[in-house]
This record gives structure tokens, sequence and C-alpha cells, in this order.
């Protein structure tokens, strides 16, 4: 999924695993569409990075960060 927030452009991947792992699709779009920041959406607590750009997240607290 993408998102545009104002001139930002914001990519979303949503899982259901608690331990997410993401495919060659998802990196190669972050390229092509040239997103510099993207989220996992996944049923954990809290959040945390797993690339300079892109972070694990809930839903709950990817909301509250970002609406």
């Amino acid at each position: 999924m993408v998102l545009t927030m104002g001139d930002k452009i914001i990519g979303i991947e949503i899982k259901a695993s608690t331990a997410p792992g993401l495919s060659k699709g998802f990196w190669n779009s972050l390229k092509d569409l040239s997103i510099t920041e993207a989220y996992v959406i996944a049923p954990i607590e809290g959040s945390f990075p797993i690339h300079k750009n892109v972070t694990v997240t809930s839903i709950s607290h990817f909301l509250k960060q970002k609406l």
C-alpha cells in the first residue's frame, strides 16, 4: 500500500506474523517509487526499525504517530 501525505510518499506492508519477513518486491517498490519512509504493520506491541527507513510497528502505534 502507498499513502501520500502532503508531498511525502509512505509505503505500508501489512503482515499477520509477529516476525514479518519482507519480499524482494517490497524492497523493489521502495526503490522504484522513491519511497523514503515505510512501515510494516504487524500484531506487535510498540515498534522497532529493521532498516534505516523501514519500521515494524503495530497498527495503533502507526495511527497515533502518523494521523
